[in-house]
């Protein structure tokens, strides 16, 4: 709850704040649309291709995504789906 608390305060209060969510679809669509603006979700599940903050990311190709979203993001956000030291390395 904390978490939702501080991610909410952070979206709430400055509009600036970019917040990827690195495999953690079920917390950024807990925020409504207006808030999840300036956020991402990259996820390995296609079911989430019609949102527009929805970004292609499997972590066994942990730099396969848009050169152009690189270094564009304040906070980032994770929940690895495994938790193994491969798992780990390949989010890091």
């Amino acid at each position: 709850q904390y978490l939702c608390n501080a991610i909410q305060e952070i979206l709430g209060t400055n509009t600036e704040q970019r917040i990827a969510f690195l495999s953690t679809p079920s917390l950024y669509f807990a925020y409504p649309a207006e808030l999840r603006e300036h956020c991402a979700v990259f996820d390995i599940d296609k079911v989430w291709e019609n949102d527009p903050g929805f970004v292609y990311y499997d972590y066994e190709q942990p730099e396969a995504f848009d050169e152009s979203l690189r270094n564009t993001f304040d906070i980032v956000i994770i929940d690895p789906p495994f938790i193994t030291r491969d798992v780990w390395e390949k989010y890091a």
